[in-house]
């Protein structure tokens, strides 16, 4: 057993909230931790873009405004919104926020606005391509999940 850190301070007094990624979901972060680390149930936030949606493209800008806002927007926003109520409470209690967002990670959603600031075409590789020497083989191994998306299959690569 272990204490995490928003349970530690939750158990010294502290009003501990959990905003976005702060244990990974699924299996291995089930519910967040919420009976032990979260004064009020944790905010994550929702993609809203579909799950085959998503997975059509690794990268792919989005318009909020048809879309809606992106889940690390609505954390963001949300973070923002509770400190400033938490502002104006006449409350002494001390708090703790963890604010976790899920990008960058696959795939690759963001706000279209921000595909004008960086064109590909100024993006350079790196010189250097070969793994560092002190990596271990399975760091880079596998390629799961790139080989979830539509655009990585229709490259029909082997091996890589």
């Amino acid at each position: 057993n272990f204490t995490t850190l928003p349970q530690y301070f939750k158990q010294h007094g502290y009003h501990t909230q959990g905003v976005g990624k702060i244990f990974h979901p699924g299996n291995s972060g089930g519910d967040d931790d919420a009976t032990y680390s979260w004064s009020a149930p944790s905010f994550r936030g929702k993609e809203p873009i579909s799950w085959d949606k998503r997975h059509e493209s690794t990268i792919q800008p989005v318009d909020e405004a048809v879309t809606g806002k992106l889940q690390d927007t609505n954390i963001a926003d949300f973070a923002v919104d509770w400190l400033k109520n938490r502002s104006t409470e006449d409350n002494s209690q001390p708090f703790f926020l963890g604010v976790g967002f899920h990008k960058p990670h696959l795939p690759f959603l963001f706000p279209k606005q921000f595909k004008a600031l960086y064109p590909l075409s100024r993006i350079r590789l790196a010189q250097n391509r070969t793994k560092p020497a002190v990596t271990a083989d399975v760091v880079l191994s596998g390629n799961f999940e790139f080989n979830m998306f539509k655009d990585i299959q229709n490259l029909n690569l082997t091996d890589v």
